[in-house]
């Protein structure tokens, strides 16, 4: 009897020292998915200026590039088409299914100054 309950107990220790791991390898799995996602991106997360939804790249010298980024991984997003006209943006993550309304980024390259083809709204 003594026999199983030393196994039990193994067999506890063993179950606590696994969920400890897991909870580990969870936290370093989120961890390098971000930074995945900034390496596919090719921009550092912290050159990115907040526009709401998404995210504009910032050139430097107080201008911002014209390519939005995702607001939910932060990969560039490119734009959708229907017959000539773009509709939406899309991200360019393959984990990620964020859309991004053509009119949202023509008021924020509005509200921030960005020149681009999108900033007069045509």
């Amino acid at each position: 009897m003594s026999f199983l309950v030393e196994q039990l107990e193994r067999t506890l220790q063993e179950v606590e020292r696994l969920e400890k791991e897991n909870a580990r390898l969870a936290a370093d799995k989120e961890s390098l998915a971000a930074k995945v996602a900034e390496l596919e991106s090719g921009v550092p997360h912290d050159n990115l200026v907040d526009a709401g939804r998404f995210f504009l790249k910032n050139l430097g010298g107080g201008g911002l590039d014209e390519v939005p980024y995702c607001g939910v991984c932060k990969s560039p997003m490119k734009p959708h088409y229907c017959s000539d006209d773009p509709i939406e943006f899309r991200c360019a993550g393959e984990a990620c299914n964020f859309a991004l309304p053509y009119r949202d980024l023509v008021n924020a390259f509005q509200k921030y100054g960005v020149k681009g083809p999108a900033a007069d709204g045509s």
